[in-house]
C-alpha cells in the first residue's frame, strides 16, 4: 500500500533520510501533466491494443499510461452516437484492493451532478477490467486556456471552479488533487473540474485519518500545509489548492519550488511566497488578496468554504470590494507601523520633537497595532449585517432582562430559569461553534452577548432553586425580598456568585480569543464583584445612614490597586496590550471617587452644608484640582505612553476644578480690602490668579485644553468684577484695553530683541 495515497502500489515515499521516490499520486514536477479528458495531445497507440467495451468504439488514449492505476480513452457511444471518455484500470494492476479503490473513485464522482464538474454517465464494475463512462470535454487545461486572457476571465473561471468544489464539499466529497491540469476549459469558456481519482467522502476520510493518520495525497506543490504536518484535513485543503491554482494563473509561477518532496514540504511549511504583484505588477490588488487568503498557512485563517472564495471573486468581477484580509497584509502593516514608530522614536532622541509630539504622532499607529474590537472589522466587511447582528444581540439581552422585571409573577420556577437559560446557552454555544470554525468576528459578537447574559442566568437559577441560602439582615440586603416573594430579588451572596461567574467567564474568553475589548468585561466584572463584596459588608446600611464617604473611600482604595497591576502588565511583553485598559480602570474610578468625596466627605465628615456653593465642598474640589495637576505633570514624564496619554485628561480637569469652584464661592470667603465700596474676597482674587496661572501653564505645556478654559474663566472674572465694582465706571473697559495693548507691545518688543540676539549669535 502506498503511504501517500493509500492505493496498492509497489512505489512509495521513501523513509526520512533515504533516497526519495515519487508516488504516482504525489507529483513533484511543477509542469502540469496532460489532462486525461482532452484530445489536444493524443497518444499514438495502435487501436488493436485497446480493450474492448461493448457498445463503445475506442479511438485514442488521452491520458498517460504511467503514473496512476487508471487510463482514459476517447470513445464513441454507439447507441447515443456521442463522444465520451472511458476510464478503466491499467492492465498491470488488478488486485482486489485495486478494484476497491477504483470503485470508490467512481462512486465519489457519480454522486456529483454539476455543470462545472465532469459528469459520470455509467459505471460497469462487473466488466473485466471495470470501467466507467464520463463526459468528454473538448477543450484545454486551465493554465493554457487562461494564457493571455483578462483578469476578469481568470476570476470568472476560478469562481466557477470554486462553486463546483463547494457543491462537491456539500455532498461530502473532497477532491484532494485540485490543480490547473485537473480543471478543463471548453471552447465556450466553461471550466470543468475533472479527475476525482483521489476524491474521498469526508466521513470515510475522517475514519481513515483517525485509524491510520493523515496520508499524503495530491500534487506536492498544491498540498496544503496541514496535510504535510499530519493534522486534521477537510474541505479547506481544496480551497488552498485552488489558491495555488489562482497564484499560478496570476503570476505564471507556482508559489513554492523544490527538487524533492522534502524540499517542497519545507518551503510550504516555512517560506512565504512572493506577493503576486511582485511577480506581475499588473495583477489587480483585490485578486491578490483573494489568492493570499485562500493560501493561508493556517487553515482557520483561510476562506471557510470554497463558496466564500467564489463570492469574493464575484465581488471582484462586479467591481465591489472583496472581503479578504490576508494575514500577510496584517504582517506587512505591522512591520510598516513598527518602522514608523521607530522613526518617530529616533526623531524624539534627536530632539526634533518633544515627548508630547511623539505621543501624538505615535498614538494612531499604536491604535492600529492593538485594535481588536470585533465590530470595527465586521462593519468594514459586512456593514448591514453587522448592524443587524448588533441590534439582534442587544434585543436578546434586553428581552432577557424584561422577564424578571415585568413578567416574573406570571412564570413558574422552571419557566423563570428556562427563559434566561435558553438565550444564554444558545448565544454561547453558537459563539463557540463559530469560533471553532474560525469565524472569529461573528464568534466574538455572540460570545460577548452570551457573557453579559451569564450573570443574569446565574442570579436567576440560584434564586429560584434557593441555592447559596446565605441570609443577612434585610437592612443589609440590596433587595430585601430575596427570593421569598413574587419579585425577582437575588440576595447579596447570589449576586456575588453571579459576578464571580461573569469575571471568570470573561477571563476565559479573554485568554482564548485574545480580544482586547474583553478586558473591559473583566474590569467591569471586577468592580461588580467588589461591589457585591461590599454589600455583604453592609454597604446598603452605610448608604442609608449617611456613610456614603466610607463606601467611596473603599472604592478609591480598590481602584488604587489597579495602578501597580497595570505597571506589572506593562513589564510583560505578552500582557502589555492589556496594561492601558487596566490603568484606565484605575484612573477613571479614582477621579470619580475623589469628586464624589468632595461632596459627601465634606458633609459627612466636616458637617458642611450640602449645597454646591459650600466653601468646604469647593475647597475640597480645589484640592482635587491640585492632585490632578500633580498627577498630570507626573504622567507627562512617565515612561509608559498610555500613562502619558492620560496626562492630558488630568490637566483638562484642573481648570474645571479651579475656575468653576472659585466662581461658585466668588462672593464668599475672607474679606481682603474694599474696592469701590464693595468687599473684595479672597476667592475673587484667587480666581483671577488661577486663571492667569492656567494660561501660563497651558501655554508652557502647549496644552490649549488648559489655556483656553483659563482664558474663558478670565473673561468671566472680568464680567463679574465689572458687575460688582465697575458697572458705572466708563474708563474701566478702556483701562483693560490699554493694559492688554501694553502687554502685547511688551511681548512684541521682547520677541524683536530675542530675534536680533539670535541672529548675532549665529
Amino acid at each position: 500500500m502506498c503511504p501517500a495515497c493509500g492505493r496498492p502500489s509497489s512505489m512509495g515515499l521513501a523513509e526520512t533520510g533515504g533516497p526519495e521516490r515519487t508516488c504516482p499520486e504525489v507529483s513533484q514536477n511543477p509542469r502540469e501533466r496532460t489532462s486525461p479528458m482532452t484530445d489536444r495531445v493524443p497518444l499514438v497507440t495502435p487501436a488493436s491494443s485497446f480493450p474492448v467495451f461493448a457498445g463503445f468504439v475506442l479511438s485514442q488514449e488521452v491520458s498517460p499510461s504511467a503514473g496512476g492505476m487508471g487510463v482514459v480513452y476517447k470513445a464513441r457511444e454507439v447507441s447515443l452516437d456521442r463522444l465520451v471518455a472511458i476510464k478503466t484500470m491499467r492492465a498491470d494492476v488488478g488486485t482486489m484492493a485495486d478494484r476497491e479503490f477504483f470503485v470508490r473513485e467512481a462512486r465519489a464522482a457519480a454522486k456529483l451532478d454539476h455543470p462545472n464538474i465532469v459528469r459520470i454517465y455509467g459505471f460497469h464494475p462487473e466488466h473485466d477490467p471495470p470501467f466507467y463512462v464520463m463526459q468528454f470535454v473538448e477543450g484545454r487545461p486551465l493554465l493554457e486556456a487562461c494564457r493571455g486572457r483578462s483578469f476578469a476571465f481568470i476570476a470568472e473561471v476560478v469562481e466557477k471552479a470554486a462553486r463546483a468544489l463547494a457543491y462537491a464539499h456539500a455532498h461530502g466529497i473532497i477532491h484532494r488533487d485540485v490543480k490547473s491540469g485537473n480543471i478543463l476549459v471548453d471552447f465556450n469558456g466553461e471550466p470543468h473540474v475533472a479527475d476525482f481519482g483521489l476524491a474521498w467522502p469526508l466521513d470515510v476520510l475522517k475514519k481513515e485519518q483517525s485509524a491510520q493518520g493523515n496520508r499524503l495525497a495530491g500534487t506536492a506543490s498544491h498540498i496544503a500545509p496541514e496535510v504535510y504536518e499530519g493534522g486534521a484535513v477537510g474541505p479547506q485543503i481544496d480551497v488552498y489548492a485552488l489558491g495555488v491554482v489562482l497564484y499560478q494563473l496570476l503570476t505564471g509561477h507556482l508559489p513554492f519550488a523544490g527538487n524533492t518532496l522534502q524540499e517542497l514540504r519545507r518551503a510550504v511549511l516555512e517560506d512565504e511566497p512572493p506577493m503576486p504583484q511582485e511577480l506581475n505588477p499588473s495583477v489587480p490588488e483585490p485578486l491578490q488578496r483573494v489568492c493570499l487568503k485562500a493560501m493561508e498557512r493556517n487553515p482557520n485563517a483561510r476562506y471557510r468554504t470554497a463558496g466564500a472564495m467564489a463570492e469574493d471573486l464575484a465581488r471582484f468581477r462586479q467591481g465591489h470590494e472583496v472581503t479578504a484580509r490576508p494575514t500577510r497584509y496584517y504582517t506587512k502593516l505591522q512591520g510598516n507601523l513598527q518602522n514608523h514608530l521607530t522613526e518617530i522614536g529616533l526623531w524624539h532622541e534627536q530632539r526634533l520633537i518633544d515627548t508630547q509630539e511623539k505621543d501624538r504622532l505615535a498614538r494612531p499607529y499604536r491604535a492600529l497595532l492593538t485594535a481588536a474590537y470585533p465590530w470595527h472589522e465586521l462593519i468594514k466587511q459586512f456593514p448591514w449585517e453587522s448592524i443587524v447582528l448588533r441590534l439582534g444581540g442587544w434585543l436578546v439581552l434586553v428581552s432577557s432582562v424584561l422577564w424578571p422585571v415585568f413578567y416574573w409573577e406570571l412564570l413558574s420556577h422552571r419557566e423563570r430559569v428556562l427563559v434566561i437559560a435558553f438565550p444564554t446557552l444558545a448565544m454561547n454555544a453558537v459563539g463557540w461553534i463559530l469560533y471553532r470554525r474560525a469565524n472569529r468576528l461573528n464568534a466574538l459578537a455572540y460570545l460577548s452577548t452570551g457573557a453579559l447574559l451569564l450573570p443574569l442566568f446565574v442570579a436567576v437559577a440560584t434564586t429560584e432553586y434557593d441555592i447559596i441560602a446565605y441570609r443577612q439582615p434585610d437592612s443589609w440586603e440590596l433587595f430585601a425580598n430575596h427570593g421569598g416573594g413574587e419579585a425577582f430579588a437575588p440576595s447579596n451572596a447570589r449576586m456575588l456568585v453571579a459576578s464571580a461567574a461573569f469575571v471568570s467567564y470573561s477571563v476565559v474568553l479573554l485568554l482564548a480569543t485574545k480580544a482586547r475589548f474583553l478586558c473591559y468585561y473583566v474590569g467591569s466584572g471586577l468592580y461588580l464583584l467588589y461591589s457585591s463584596s461590599l454589600l455583604l459588608m453592609g454597604m446598603k446600611y452605610w448608604l442609608e445612614h449617611e456613610h456614603v464617604s466610607r463606601a467611596l473611600l473603599l472604592y478609591f482604595g480598590f481602584s488604587l490597586l489597579l495602578w501597580p497591576a497595570s505597571l506589572a502588565l506593562d513589564r510583560c511583553e505578552r500582557l502589555r496590550p492589556w496594561a492601558s485598559i487596566c490603568f484606565a480602570f484605575f484612573l477613571v474610578p479614582a477621579v470619580l471617587c475623589l469628586t464624589a468625596l468632595a461632596r459627601y466627605g465634606a458633609t459627612e465628615w466636616l458637617h458642611a452644608d450640602a449645597e454646591w456653593d459650600s466653601q468646604a465642598i469647593n475647597l475640597w474640589l480645589m484640592g482635587n484640582g491640585v492632585l490632578y495637576l500633580a498627577g498630570g505633570m507626573v504622567a507627562r514624564h512617565a515612561t509608559q505612553s498610555f500613562v502619558r496619554g492620560w496626562s492630558e485628561i488630568l490637566l483638562i480637569l484642573v481648570p474645571v476644578h479651579w475656575i468653576a469652584t472659585t466662581n461658585l464661592v466668588f462672593e464668599k470667603g475672607w474679606h481682603l480690602f474694599e474696592l469701590r465700596g464693595r468687599s473684595c474676597t479672597v476667592y475673587e482674587v484667587l480666581s483671577v490668579c488661577l486663571c492667569v496661572a492656567l494660561v501660563v501653564l497651558g501655554s508652557r505645556l502647549r496644552r490649549n485644553t488648559v489655556a483656553i478654559p483659563a482664558l474663558l474663566g478670565l473673561a468671566i472674572w472680568v464680567l463679574r468684577v465689572t458687575e460688582r465694582h465697575f458697572d458705572d465706571y466708563l474708563d474701566w473697559p478702556l483701562a483693560l484695553a490699554l493694559t492688554g495693548t501694553a502687554a502685547m507691545g511688551l511681548a512684541l518688543f521682547s520677541l524683536t530683541l530675542r530675534g536680533r540676539h539670535r541672529v548675532r549669535s549665529h
